[in-house]
């Protein structure tokens, strides 16, 4: 076969040998499935252009329709059961995963074997804890869980500012009605309330 496999009474529709180690299958006159000499595949509008993933560090490439948007559709087979998709490695252990729990609609990321974030069906995330609705309700939106020492680092640059806005708006004063900042060029922490500052150390 010099070129492609044509399907009879559909001549744009076909399975090609577009180069040297590589095949594509073709529907309209476009491609829309690569595999190149690498083993790398792309999926999409067209997969000859856009991202290449010969050029980069792709392996599998998926592309969306004017190559804007690229869409993967996992569907279970039963319904309660959970989808993941695993990082391994040559000895094909599961180093990391993220997995989606449909009993629970919930995902977690996990690595070294771990879960180590969750973001449950309320929208609550855990980082080192699977079950942030435990936590009171005033404050379990994120929460920071470890047996051993547990703590948030903000780290700003040292001419600028490290902050914590207390908002309840998203426009003027209203995005920081109280605060709790440290000032790097200054090495001074201030505490603001009602949009001004009552204390400064």
């Amino acid at each position: 076969i010099a070129d492609k496999i044509i399907h009879s009474g559909d001549t744009d529709t076909a399975i090609r040998f577009s180069g040297a180690d590589t095949i594509t299958a073709e529907t309209g006159g476009s491609s829309r499935f690569k595999i190149d000499s690498s083993g790398n595949v792309t999926i999409g509008n067209d997969g000859d252009s856009g991202s290449n993933p010969s050029a980069g560090y792709d392996e599998l490439c998926i592309e969306g329709g004017n190559e804007n948007i690229g869409m993967c559709f996992l569907s279970p087979a039963a319904n309660n059961v959970e989808q993941t998709i695993s990082f391994g490695d040559s000895n094909n252990n599961q180093s990391g995963k993220i997995q989606y729990e449909h009993a629970n609609d919930a995902m977690h990321f996990d690595t070294a074997g771990s879960e180590r974030l969750r973001i449950d069906s309320g929208g609550r995330m855990g980082l080192g804890t699977n079950s942030p609705s435990s936590y009171n309700n005033k404050a379990y939106n994120f929460v920071i869980a470890s047996s051993s020492h547990a703590g948030m680092t903000i780290a700003g640059g040292t001419t600028s500012d490290s902050s914590i806005y207390f908002a309840d708006g998203t426009s003027g004063a209203a995005q920081y009605a109280g605060w709790v900042q440290y000032e790097h060029d200054n090495n001074a922490l201030t505490f603001g309330v009602n949009t001004s500052e009552r204390l400064r150390i």
